[in-house]
C-alpha cells in the first residue's frame, strides 16, 4: 500500500521555502536537548493520540518541539489517524466581495463554517504569489481539507490550513486531437482514495473532430478524453471514456443527445470512495426536454461508470 502523500494533508509543505525549511530544523536541533528528558517520560501511545486530536495549524507548530515529534507527525500512519480524527463536513466558501476586501486586489478567499449552525471556523487567502491565476479560478472540489481550483491553462491543490500548495503538471499528450489544454472545455473531478493513500484529479475533455459537439456537451460520452493524476506518483495517465449509456439510451442514436455536465453544479462529490457529477441528457435540437443522470468515477479501480438516468424526461418551463 502505498502512504499518504505527507507534503499536502500533513505539516510537510507541497511548496516550501528552503529557507525556511533550514531555519525550522535549526530550531528543533536546539530545542531538542531541552526537551528530551520531559519528553520520554510521557508514554508515546499518549503522545500519538494527543497530537491526532489537535488542529492542522497546532500540529505545524508542535512539528518544532523536537525530532521525534516531527518523526511522528510526518509518519503515514499518524497522517492518516489524524484525517480520522478531524471535524469530517464543514461547508466551504469562496468570497470575491466587499466584505473581505478582495474585489480590487483580485484575491481569492476561502472560508470554512460548520454545518450544524454555519458559523464561521476560519478563513484562508489563496497564496499571493498567484494573485494573476487567482482572478479566473474555479472551486472544482474538496476533499479531506485539500482543495482542487481549476484555472483557464493550470489546476492547483491546495491545503489552507497549512497554507501549501501545488500546481499540477501538464497531461501527456492526448490519444486523439483533444481541447485539452484549455479547462474551459474540461470537467474535473477530485477526491482522497481511502484504500490507496492517495489524491487523485480526474479530467475529462470533451472531442471537437468527431462531429460531436464540444464545449459542456458531451464530456462523458464515448471516446471522450479521461487523465487520472495521482499525487502519490505526481503523473498522470489517460484513457478513453466507454460507453456509459448503452443501457439507459439503447433506442437512440448517441450522435441525437447531448450529455450536460452542468455548469451550476461545476464541484465534484466524493460518495463511496467514488467522484461523482450531476449530469443532464436532452435530444441535441430540444435543450428544454431533458433528463438527470449521475456519472460515477471509482477512485481505486479508474473505473467510470453511469448511475443511471432519471425514469421520465422533464420539461424545462
Amino acid at each position: 500500500m502505498e502512504s499518504l502523500p505527507a507534503d499536502i494533508t500533513s505539516p510537510s509543505p507541497m511548496v516550501k521555502v528552503e529557507q525556511e525549511e533550514e531555519e525550522e530544523e535549526e530550531e528543533e536541533e536546539e530545542r531538542g536537548h531541552h526537551v528530551t528528558y520531559s519528553i520520554n517520560i510521557i508514554p508515546c501511545d499518549i503522545i500519538e493520540d494527543v497530537l491526532s486530536r489537535l488542529d492542522a495549524e497546532s500540529l505545524m507548530q508542535c512539528k518544532r518541539v523536537s525530532k521525534s515529534w516531527l518523526s511522528l507527525i510526518r509518519h503515514p500512519s499518524f497522517i492518516n489517524l489524524h484525517l480520522k480524527r478531524q471535524q469530517p463536513c464543514m461547508a466551504l466558501f469562496r468570497h470575491s466581495g466587499d466584505e473581505y476586501r478582495c474585489v480590487l486586489s483580485r484575491e481569492v478567499i476561502f472560508s470554512f463554517h460548520s454545518l450544524e449552525n454555519f458559523d464561521e471556523l476560519s478563513t484562508h487567502r489563496f497564496p499571493t504569489t498567484f494573485k494573476k491565476a487567482s482572478r479566473s479560478l474555479i472551486l472544482m472540489g474538496s476533499h479531506n481539507g485539500v482543495i482542487c481550483l481549476s484555472g483557464q491553462v493550470h489546476i492547483y491543490l491546495f491545503n489552507p490550513a497549512i497554507k501549501v500548495l501545488r500546481t499540477l503538471p501538464p497531461p501527456p499528450p492526448p490519444l486523439t486531437p483533444f481541447q485539452w489544454d484549455d479547462n474551459s472545455f474540461s470537467q474535473l473531478g477530485f477526491g482522497y482514495d481511502s484504500l490507496t493513500n492517495d489524491f487523485k484529479v480526474v479530467k475529462v475533455c470533451g472531442a471537437y473532430d468527431t462531429g460531436i459537439r464540444c464545449g459542456y456537451s458531451n464530456l462523458f460520452k464515448r471516446c471522450a478524453q479521461v487523465g487520472v493524476y495521482s499525487v502519490g506518483s505526481n503523473s498522470w495517465k489517460t484513457m478513453e471514456m466507454p460507453n456509459l449509456f448503452t443501457s439507459e439510451l439503447d433506442s437512440v442514436d448517441s450522435s441525437s443527445f447531448d450529455v450536460v455536465a452542468n455548469p451550476s453544479l461545476t464541484c465534484s462529490v466524493v460518495v463511496h470512495n467514488s467522484i461523482h457529477w450531476m449530469l443532464r441528457f436532452h435530444p441535441s435540437k430540444e435543450l428544454n426536454h431533458y433528463s438527470f443522470g449521475i456519472v460515477a468515477f471509482d477512485l481505486n479501480t479508474d473505473d467510470p461508470t453511469s448511475e443511471g438516468t432519471a425514469n421520465s424526461t422533464l420539461t424545462s418551463e
